[in-house]
């Protein structure tokens, strides 16, 4: 294994921006771009409600202490499965929703990112869905369940102005789920790589699906000068990113491609459940993702290497993981929140 500490050191990642002075009234507050990694495969389906209800009250709580933007791709980069035969919003570092980038100022914030969720980044069983004919809303303020259950009604009603690359598809399309193997690291270097004019080497390392020529600002108004770039990876999946070799668990490699783009970087995560001991013997509860211990591994060490938290997606769990329960996705994104003020 590399040496972590090279990992820890690089936790500023090229840090060009003055620092901020954090006592008394008159401190700027934090420049963040936030961009959540969400697992759209159908293991994810029975965690998509306390999801969308968790992101539900985010953006107000971040609006008036921080200068934020927001943003959605998925962990996966294969892509010839999706609406069209090439890469399609959400794969292969592509920012999807609409619109893509979400900020303070725009119009309609909260319900966009709604929708951007709800509607993009969600991989939903219709058919095995809650039906509430009583629900009724208007298109652009649809109120989320107060059962705390999504419905096909409510999804009717979020997603109802959503243009996706398929005129004929809606938010219950097999299109929008992901594809087995999921890459969240490289997801998030991909993304960076077509969010600059000149992308830097690690852009084009041996496995990459990136092409300078064809790729390089494919997602404009994206990583702002001088703003920090909080990542938060939300899946019940490990990590299968082309960086690490086969066992390895080092974020090393990652965080070294990080440190070409500029600005900090900060890494965090909602995943599965494992704890390992000093030994390295592991415990993994309520592993509805089948994920290795390796590729959870992957996730927390980079968590760890820039200074993130990590929390579990799932709750609970006996030796045969029959009480296991989704976490609490609100508070986890209310701790997400006063980590993001305190940047």
């Amino acid at each position: 294994m590399r040496n972590l500490l090279f990992a820890m050191s690089a936790l500023c990642l090229s840090c060009g921006g003055d620092s901020k002075e954090k006592e008394g009234s008159t401190a700027e507050p934090p420049k963040v771009d936030i961009l959540f990694v969400i697992d759209t495969s159908a293991s994810m389906s029975d965690k998509a409600s306390a999801l969308l209800g968790g992101v539900t009250g985010f953006i107000g709580k971040l609006e008036r202490d921080v200068d934020y933007q927001v943003a959605i791709i998925s962990p996966s980069d294969h892509y010839t499965d999706g609406f069209t035969p090439g890469p399609d919003p959400g794969e292969v570092g592509l920012l999807m929703g609409e619109p893509q980038v979400l900020g303070n100022g725009d119009s309609n914030v909260a319900v966009r990112f709604q929708q951007n969720v709800g509607c993009w980044a969600t991989c939903w069983s219709g058919y095995e869905m809650e039906s509430d004919p009583t629900y009724v809303a208007d298109v652009g303020s649809c109120a989320f369940p107060e059962s705390g259950v999504v419905s096909t009604q409510y999804l009717d009603c979020l997603c109802t102005d959503v243009e996706y690359p398929d005129a004929s598809a809606d938010w219950d399309d097999n299109a929008l789920c992901g594809y087995g193997e999921e890459k969240p690291i490289e997801s998030v270097l991909q993304s960076l790589c077509r969010s600059t004019e000149e992308p830097p080497e690690a852009c084009s390392h041996m496995e990459s699906e990136f092409d300078p020529e064809r790729d390089a600002l494919s997602n404009p108004d994206w990583l702002r000068f001088g703003a920090s770039l909080v990542v938060v990876i939300v899946t019940d999946e490990g990590d299968g990113s082309d960086l690490y070799s086969q066992g390895d668990d080092d974020p090393a490699d990652y965080i070294d491609a990080f440190s070409q783009f500029r600005g900090q970087i900060k890494f965090m995560a909602i995943g599965p459940d494992l704890t390992c001991d000093e030994s390295g013997s592991c415990d993994l509860r309520c592993n509805s993702g089948v994920a290795s211990p390796t590729g959870i591994r992957r996730i927390q060490n980079i968590v760890e290497a820039t200074g993130g938290v990590y929390w579990p997606i799932s709750e609970g769990g006996s030796e045969d993981d029959t009480d296991c329960e989704v976490a609490d996705f609100s508070s986890h994104l209310d701790d997400l929140v006063l980590f993001i003020k305190g940047l």
